[in-house]
């Protein structure tokens, strides 16, 4: 059986747990792929540009409640997000009323890139369980500082070359004001991005 993580190797057994897989039938780890010709290492980072390129139902929620809470504390503070047309409309009327956010619908993987080699940070606070998470292996390609919540397989592809901020029991109101606090803490502190951005890459 050919997996992205051990996180896909734990959900496989809960799931098929009647068919007694494990210790029967052989396991592979093959984590996916990335496209390495849209990596450039001459295009600069936009300072304080955060970036989320996931499907907005993984977290974008999340999100805007910290960045309207940043954006107030860190007025530079700016955002991008993809997958425009898959927006809900309740999420749109929020967008509107924040400031420094940029839209994009879906793009090309090479105009996607651009995008990610521009910002800083990738920041996604999701509560889905990703089998690996491409999005997040793009990141770390490009240099982005990650910032995320540490759920299904976020553990092997981010891991601790990233800021882990997990939303446990927390209500949203809580939340955001530690994630937040976090979050500007990471972003004065030059050792430690510094840090996630080599690992990551490597």
């Amino acid at each position: 059986i050919i997996i992205l993580s051990e996180s896909h190797k734990r959900n496989l057994n809960n799931v098929h747990k009647e068919y007694s897989y494990d210790n029967k039938i052989p396991y592979i780890i093959i984590p996916n792929s990335l496209e390495m010709k849209y990596y450039e290492n001459n295009i600069p980072k936009i300072k304080n540009r955060f970036i989320y390129s996931s499907d907005p139902q993984r977290g974008l929620a999340v999100l805007l409640e910290c960045y309207s809470l940043l954006k107030e504390k860190v007025p530079s503070s700016t955002l991008v997000i993809f997958r425009k047309k898959n927006i809900s409309e309740e999420l749109m009327n929020k967008i509107e009323k924040i400031e420094g956010i940029t839209l994009f619908d879906k793009v090309s993987q090479e105009e996607l890139a651009i995008e990610m080699l521009k910002s800083e940070y990738f920041f996604y606070p999701t509560t889905f369980a990703e089998t690996f998470c491409n999005c997040a292996a793009e990141a770390q390609l490009y240099k982005c500082v990650c910032i995320y919540n540490n759920v299904g397989s976020l553990d092997t592809t981010i891991g601790n070359r990233g800021l882990e901020i997990n939303i446990n029991n927390d209500n949203i109101d809580d939340y955001k004001i530690r994630a937040t606090d976090k979050i500007i803490e990471l972003m004065n502190n030059e050792e430690q991005k510094k840090d996630f951005i080599i690992r990551g890459l490597e």
